[in-house]
């Protein structure tokens, strides 16, 4: 499957093409948050990294084979905690779209390798979307942007 047509601008996280034929949930709060949407061509397992109830949210897609799909759908799982390393495991090694959502809209995406890590991913995937932001802002609006990056770090050491 052309992994950069998976996703389309302005479409929910959970629903993301125009050419999803059904949607199997896994974990819903609130908005579904994990689970594998059937495509004509292939089924592609999604799931959101970190919280969704914040403007922003970051969501990560990948291709199934037909035996991925067969062994994901056979797994039982008891708890979230479980479900989240399934889901994790998925995804290691693999090549993946990444789409940030605003208020659960698609605005931007890219495609990233996935290492052994997802939330490292996505956190590449991030500093992808801020390089390009960052280079089409002037100088004071970037400068804005950085103080309010220090003021965010510099609270959660405080939290700490």
């Amino acid at each position: 499957m052309n992994m950069d047509a998976l996703v389309k601008k302005g479409l929910r996280p959970w629903e993301p093409s125009p050419s999803v034929r059904y949607v199997d949930v896994w974990h819903e709060y609130d908005v579904p948050t994990a689970g594998i949407l059937e495509l004509p061509k292939c089924s592609v397992l999604f799931t959101a990294i970190g919280e969704t109830d914040d403007r922003l949210s970051v969501w990560a897609y990948t291709c199934l084979s037909d035996d991925d799909r067969d062994k994901l759908t056979g797994t039982e799982v008891t708890s979230v905690q479980e479900l989240r390393a399934v889901v994790d495991g998925t995804f290691e090694g693999r090549e993946a779209v990444f789409a940030l959502a605003d208020n659960l809209a698609i605005d931007q995406w890219s495609r990233v390798m996935v290492g052994t890590d997802l939330l490292e991913a996505a956190s590449d995937f991030l500093t992808q979307i801020l390089k390009v932001l960052e280079s089409s802002r002037d100088p004071e609006t970037r400068f804005q942007a950085k103080l309010a990056e220090v003021e965010a770090v510099t609270q959660e050491l405080v939290d700490a």
